[in-house]
């Protein structure tokens, strides 16, 4: 069945998809078969053939039309009982031209909704609100003859499907359009996160070398800084700097400049430096003590 799809408008990745949706639908109803046929907005398959239905204790056979549209299966197909107006009895689910109008064809979602399933509300609803008055199967104008006028139906507005089309992709250029801006604003603000932590390094070192410098200059002048006193100046600079470089990218994660992964790098790699440069210097401090064998 898969060759019915040749030539058609419909994508090649929804073949399969389509082709099995149809083959569990006539297994059921056995009675409508799949055709191809010419439009103006190209070649469309059809499901046509004729419907059962007991009416008043009468057979009655009622000939359909179920015709996928250029958008199937993304958009409902288009579903018409060719019946001559006269003897078509309208409902909530039947205009007078013969087309279904019933939430089961309104409320089709893609993925979700099946030939199966709507032929199967279909054919529930109508045995209970009959679409015809009475017909005998002598009217009935014959399966053989449902291509000729399947290529007559629907009336499709080509127009309709342009402007749908213009709408479509105006779309997806201003998605296209707000993804890459955001790109760009994620991009600027991580950069200035990162310039932001380099300052704050940055002043760490100034400090650590302005403490050297300025413990060099007391030795050289002959009244020393104590060590354990320097090493506290170091250490309180360094932790200073330390939890305003962690605030800095706590803002940033909360202002979704990065991600949670990001902040939790930059936060470990921080947390190294730190320990390594501060913390360490402070245990220099310690008394060591000696051990004899």
């Amino acid at each position: 069945m898969i060759q019915i799809f040749q030539s058609t408008v419909y994508p090649q990745e929804y073949h399969a998809a389509i082709c099995r949706d149809i083959e569990l639908f006539i297994q059921r109803y056995n009675t409508l078969q799949p055709r191809q046929f010419s439009s103006s907005v190209g070649n469309l398959i059809a499901i046509s053939g004729y419907l059962l239905f007991n009416i008043g204790g009468t057979q009655s056979y009622v000939n359909l039309d179920i015709t996928l549209t250029p958008k199937f299966p993304m958009k409902s197909p288009y579903i018409q009982f060719r019946i001559d107006p006269s003897q078509i009895c309208p409902s909530h689910g039947l205009t007078p031209q013969g087309v279904v109008n019933m939430p089961v064809v309104h409320n089709w979602v893609f993925r979700q909704s099946t030939l199966l399933q709507m032929g199967d509300d279909l054919y529930r609803f109508f045995m209970q609100n009959p679409p015809i008055m009475i017909q005998t199967p002598q009217q009935i104008q014959g399966y053989a003859n449902a291509p000729q006028q399947i290529e007559q139906k629907p009336q499709i507005n080509v127009e309709e499907l342009k402007a749908e089309a213009y709408d479509d992709a105006n779309k997806l250029v201003e998605a296209s359009n707000k993804a890459q801006a955001e790109l760009a604003s994620v991009s600027t603000q991580y950069a200035l996160m990162k310039h932001q932590i380099a300052l704050s390094q940055k002043a760490i070192e100034d400090y650590r070398a302005s403490v050297t410098a300025q413990a060099t200059q007391n030795y050289a002048q002959g009244y020393a800084l104590n060590p354990e006193v320097e090493i506290e100046l170091r250490f309180e600079a360094s932790r200073q700097a330390y939890q305003e470089t962690i605030e800095i990218i706590k803002q940033s994660y909360q202002n979704k400049s990065i991600t949670f992964d990001a902040m939790l790098n930059e936060i470990q790699s921080l947390s190294r430096q730190h320990f390594f440069d501060g913390i360490s210097d402070k245990l220099k401090t310690y008394p060591k003590e000696s051990y004899t064998a």
